[in-house]
């Protein structure tokens, strides 16, 4: 670009800023920059009445050196289609505005950096975070996560948590990775898990609110997988492991007793345990790269596994399940509708009834927001989930950490046979939550306010319902029943 060219561009916005009704000089009224000027031109005043300028004086106002900008005006039939969206839009948009202010100020006086400084101390690659949980039948509670990021190596990574709550659930998980290549890696994992406030209401997609009753639910597990990766995105997933899961009463101060609302009709594997080992061998395909505010790619998983009872019984079964997931962009940047749908079948084999306690559950990765935990049971289990993703407040740079809002709907049920599979049985869930993305450690963690017929429910987790498989036995969650 000539140098009279750049001062052509420097002209035209500067007018552009000026607003309507500024008067442009065609190009012809603008000639070649001459080779030098004479002391006469130097000292030209410009035309009385014509303002003044870098090149002389404008020409005098006429259409043809003339631009008027106008905003064109929306049709009264747009505006009347738009005003439904504007009221159902006012209430969440004023929410996350009143929240992305409050970030902001939070920001401005480096609190969130002192909390975050606190909650999450990391001296190389060792390091303590403090976990914090709240809502659902556990209750609040939190514990330590002690984690280490070169464990006997520098891409493997160990992780130990416990976790307590006011209600009395505990539990403690171990988890390690080891990475073998480019693509291939080991996990071993172990756990236990007791909650002696776990929700029964009966079996099958028809089970009463009024039927709800409590019991004691005692879990303990230890396993190894392997992952090949074949590709990029596509890998196979093998993995062997031992569980037991115990069903028995609990202390009265969370009445009514199962034993006592189904007495004479409880359900097989209650005042009992159940031990057993399982094979199951998975195929997913990933193309998500992120977890921490992914706006494409999406996630496809198909798994098989085998269960074979160990304590007596004649127990086994297979377990197919099949996931797909899918992040897509919208029309502003960071804006991403995330959809969810899964589907879960226990097939017996012989003639032994399943324990309850290992049968699908509305337990997290499959939840049904709306509704508290293990409000369903039954040998299949399948859910529909969307969410519609927006950011409110960012720490420094848009990928970097901050928070995002979504709004949520799930659609789903439990079920016996797949002649149940209906539209009458169907739950319903809405609501809304608050995600917190790390810069480096991706998501973080979930504040949600989900509503179904029945209750509302408040939920404060560091998992969240998409993207939850990935490495399972590192971040210690629960294999029972098997998913």
């Amino acid at each position: 670009m000539t140098h009279f060219a750049l001062k052509r561009l420097l002209l035209g916005l500067a007018l552009m800023a000026a607003g309507p009704g500024v008067w442009l000089a065609p190009p012809s009224a603008i000639a070649e920059e001459p080779a030098a000027q004479t002391d006469s031109a130097a000292t030209a005043r410009p035309a009385m009445g014509t303002p003044a300028s870098f090149w002389g004086p404008f020409p005098e106002r006429a259409d043809s050196v003339t631009a008027a900008f106008v905003n064109q005006r929306s049709p009264a039939w747009e505006k009347t289609l738009l005003v439904p969206y504007w009221i159902v839009a006012l209430p969440p948009r004023a929410a996350t505005a009143g929240l992305g202010i409050g970030f902001r100020y939070l920001d401005r006086h480096r609190v969130i950096s002192r909390v975050g400084r606190l909650l999450g101390p990391r001296t190389g690659p060792f390091g303590v975070l403090i976990n914090v949980r709240a809502g659902g039948l556990t209750g609040f509670g939190g514990g330590v996560t002690i984690l280490h990021d070169k464990f006997f190596g520098p891409r493997n990574r160990m992780k130990l948590r416990t976790e307590s709550t006011t209600r009395g659930t505990h539990k403690f998980t171990l988890g390690i990775r080891l990475r073998r290549g480019m693509l291939d890696q080991l996990e071993l994992g172990a756990g236990y898990r007791v909650q002696p406030n776990t929700q029964f209401f009966g079996i099958g997609p028809s089970a009463r609110e009024e039927d709800k009753s409590r019991f004691t639910q005692e879990q303990s597990w230890v396993g190894t997988a392997y992952t090949w990766g074949l590709a990029e995105s596509l890998s196979v997933e093998t993995g062997v492991a031992f569980s037991a899961v115990g069903a028995r009463g609990s202390d009265e101060e969370y009445e009514p007793l199962l034993s006592e609302r189904f007495a004479g009709r409880l359900p097989p594997g209650y005042r009992d345990r159940s031990d057993g080992f399982s094979a199951s061998v998975a195929l997913r395909h990933d193309t998500t790269g992120e977890d921490g505010r992914p706006e494409r790619g999406g996630v496809r998983r198909a798994r098989v596994a085998y269960f074979d009872a160990t304590d007596g019984s004649d127990v086994s079964y297979w377990t197919t399940r099949g996931e797909v997931e899918q992040f897509v962009p919208l029309w502003l940047s960071h804006r991403a509708l995330a959809l969810r749908g899964c589907f879960s079948w226990i097939e017996p084999i012989g003639d032994s009834e399943i324990p309850f306690q290992r049968l699908m559950t509305n337990d997290e990765p499959d939840l049904l927001r709306g509704y508290r935990d293990f409000r369903w049971r039954d040998r299949g289990f399948t859910a529909l989930s969307a969410e519609y993703r927006w950011p409110i407040w960012a720490d420094r740079t848009a990928d970097g950490q901050g928070a995002d809002a979504y709004l949520l709907t799930d659609l789903g049920q439990v079920f016996g046979s797949r002649e149940e599979i209906s539209l009458e049985n169907v739950t319903t869930s809405f609501g809304g939550g608050l995600r917190i993305v790390g810069s480096r450690s991706g998501f973080l963690g979930r504040l949600e306010y989900a509503r179904s017929v029945e209750e509302s429910v408040i939920r404060l987790r560091a998992d969240q319902v998409f993207q939850f498989t990935r490495n399972g036995l590192y971040h210690g969650r629960n294999p029972i029943p098997i998913r």
